[in-house]
């Protein structure tokens, strides 16, 4: 072959937005997405309810689990670092997420012809810097289990959570910024699934741009129904993946009265 000639390897991607990794008629995580207000007391109520994990039938990814409860239920993790649950056919949900993110990972299961599914949920302090090849481990774990259990084309994957704000002068007088954590965090979970999986992993609502609360996330399983509720949600950025956050980065920094949400 000619040296002169560059051989250039073309890369198909896949538009997870458009759900173009999935097979025909197969169903993407849905989001029902709103504020407290929104859902209202009742149905709030009712929701978390429904995901009583005294119900038997519902994992509790709790990231405050004590550790040796997350290692009897076989989850990933530890207390204070990260939870990653098993994977299985019961519905799921974490609640408290603040700076951390969540990832939610369904597929249909070869053998029952089932939907199964694992929720995680990660803290950036933690699993960006010292216990990161650990963190990676573990969630590769979980990825390689599920696309290995799953039919091919029936894996989809979302991620939501997380904050983008900077805290000025704090009690010791340093700011505290919270934006870069949560950039990282996207790239690592979208750079992981996407090696595994073949695709980005939709991210839903954004992150929270101004210091408040926290996100509560509740999963239906056997429907793919994921109910996402934050203090007030983020009015200017809906679903996205990795590859266009500069571009939805732009409307987080942008000052103004629709930029107002918690």
């Amino acid at each position: 072959m000619d040296e002169r000639v560059k051989v250039i390897k073309i890369v198909k991607t896949v538009d997870s937005l458009k759900s173009g990794h999935l097979a025909r008629g197969i169903r993407p995580i849905m989001a029902c997405v709103g504020s407290y207000s929104d859902y209202g007391v009742v149905e709030e109520t009712a929701i978390e309810e429904e995901f009583s994990e005294q119900l038997g039938n519902t994992h509790n990814v709790d990231y405050d689990g004590l550790s040796s409860d997350l290692a009897e239920k076989k989850f990933l993790g530890g207390e204070g670092t990260w939870t990653i649950s098993t994977i299985d056919n019961l519905d799921k949900f974490s609640q408290g997420l603040f700076d951390c993110t969540g990832l939610i990972v369904a597929g249909i299961d070869k053998e029952t012809s089932e939907n199964i599914s694992f929720l995680s949920h990660q803290d950036p302090k933690k699993f960006l810097r010292t216990n990161r090849n650990d963190f990676i481990a573990h969630l590769q774990q979980r990825l390689i289990e599920i696309k290995t259990r799953c039919k091919p084309g029936t894996v989809d994957a979302v991620v939501v959570g997380g904050k983008y704000v900077r805290i000025p002068f704090n009690y010791k007088g340093a700011d505290i910024d919270y934006r870069q954590d949560y950039l990282d965090s996207i790239e690592l979970l979208s750079q992981e699934v996407q090696k595994t999986l073949g695709f980005e992993p939709v991210i839903i609502g954004g992150p929270k741009t101004k210091r408040g609360f926290s996100d509560n996330i509740f999963y239906k399983n056997k429907n793919r129904r994921l109910y996402f509720i934050r203090p007030r949600m983020n009015s200017v950025t809906g679903s996205f993946t990795h590859s266009g956050i500069n571009e939805e980065k732009r409307k987080w920094e942008e000052p103004g009265p629709t930029n107002n949400y918690i």
